[in-house]
C-alpha cells in the first residue's frame, strides 16, 4: 500500500505541476491558418502584459485498482501574482464523492528565495523553494513555453467564459514537444517521485501519442480558458511500469480545466502570520 501511495501522490503531483502553467502566453506556430495565428500572437501580446490573475482548477482522474474503480477530483482557487511572485490557494481533493483532505496554500518570493506555506489539519509548514523551479508557480513564463510547443491548431468555434465571448483553439503536444513543456512545468519532481531517470522520461514521452489541448481565446487575447487531455500520458506512464511498481493502478481518465480571469484586478492579500512564523521543513 506504501508503494501504491508513493506512485499516486508522484502521479498528482506531476499533474498539479501541469496545471500551474496556468492561462496565458506565447507562439511560434506557423502551420495554423491566418485567423488562428493572428489571435494566438494577440494572445502572446496581451498575456505579456498580465501582472495578476485570478484562475480555478479542476482537475478528475479516474482509474481502478484491485478492480475497484475511483473517480478523484481536484479543485483549487487561486490568487496570483507575477513579478515578484506571490500566491494563494484553497485546494480539496475527493474520491467517488467523499472529500479527502483541504487545505490552503500560499507562496511567496523574496529575491532569489521563494517559499510555500501550507496550512494542513489546522498547521502551517513552510518550505523553501528552488530558484530554478519558479515555473511551476509563474503561470504565465510556463505557459509561454507550453504554447511554444503547440501543434496543427485549428479554430473549434466559440463560447461564452464569464461573460465574455471566446475562440476555441484545438492543438497537440507530441512526444518530443510533451518533454520540453512538461519539464518546464516540473515534471521532473515528478519523475523522483516514481524513481524514473531521465532517460526513461525520455523513452516514455518518445513512445507516446499526441495529447490534446484547447484554448479559449478572446477576441483582445486573453487566454480565459485551457484544458489539456492527459489519458494518454497517465495511461502510458503506468504502462511503463512493472506491476510491482505501479501498485495494479490503471487510469482511464485525466482531464484538466483550469478557467482564468480578473486580469491584472487581483487585490493583494497579506500572508498570515501564523505562515510566516511556521518552521520549515527543509
Amino acid at each position: 500500500m506504501k508503494l501504491r501511495k508513493r506512485v499516486f501522490a508522484g502521479i498528482l503531483a506531476g499533474a498539479m505541476a501541469l496545471m500551474m502553467a496556468g492561462c496565458g502566453g506565447t507562439t511560434t506556430d506557423t502551420s495554423a491558418d491566418g485567423g488562428v495565428e493572428a489571435l494566438l500572437q494577440k494572445a502572446d501580446e496581451t498575456m505579456a502584459g498580465v501582472t495578476s490573475m485570478s484562475s480555478h482548477m479542476d482537475m478528475v482522474m479516474d482509474m481502478t485498482l484491485d478492480e475497484e474503480v475511483y473517480s478523484t477530483s481536484t479543485s483549487a482557487t487561486i490568487e496570483g501574482f507575477y513579478d515578484p511572485v506571490k500566491m494563494k490557494m484553497d485546494m480539496s481533493m475527493s474520491i467517488n464523492g467523499e472529500e479527502l483532505q483541504s487545505y490552503a496554500m500560499y507562496v511567496a518570493q523574496d529575491g532569489d528565495t521563494v517559499t510555500s506555506y501550507m496550512n494542513m489539519a489546522g498547521a502551517w509548514y513552510a518550505q523553501p523553494v528552488d530558484i530554478s523551479s519558479l515555473s511551476q508557480y509563474n503561470a504565465q513564463e510556463n505557459m509561454s513555453i507550453y504554447l511554444e510547443n503547440l501543434e496543427t491548431f485549428s479554430e473549434a468555434g466559440t463560447e461564452e467564459i464569464n461573460g465574455q465571448s471566446a475562440t476555441i483553439i484545438e492543438g497537440v503536444l507530441t512526444g518530443d514537444s510533451m518533454k520540453e513543456a512538461i519539464a518546464s512545468s516540473g515534471i521532473d519532481s515528478m519523475s523522483t517521485e516514481l524513481g524514473m531517470t531521465e532517460e526513461e522520461m525520455d523513452s516514455l514521452f518518445a513512445s507516446m501519442g499526441d495529447m490534446p489541448v484547447k484554448l479559449w481565446i478572446t477576441e483582445d487575447g486573453y487566454v480565459v480558458k485551457y484544458e489539456l487531455d492527459m489519458t494518454a500520458v497517465m495511461a502510458g506512464l503506468m504502462g511503463s511500469m512493472s506491476a510491482e511498481e505501479s501498485g495494479g493502478m490503471e487510469f482511464t481518465k485525466t482531464l484538466i480545466t483550469m478557467t482564468c480571469d480578473n486580469f491584472n484586478a487581483v487585490e493583494d492579500f497579506e500572508i498570515p502570520a501564523e505562515a510566516l512564523a511556521a518552521q520549515s521543513l527543509a
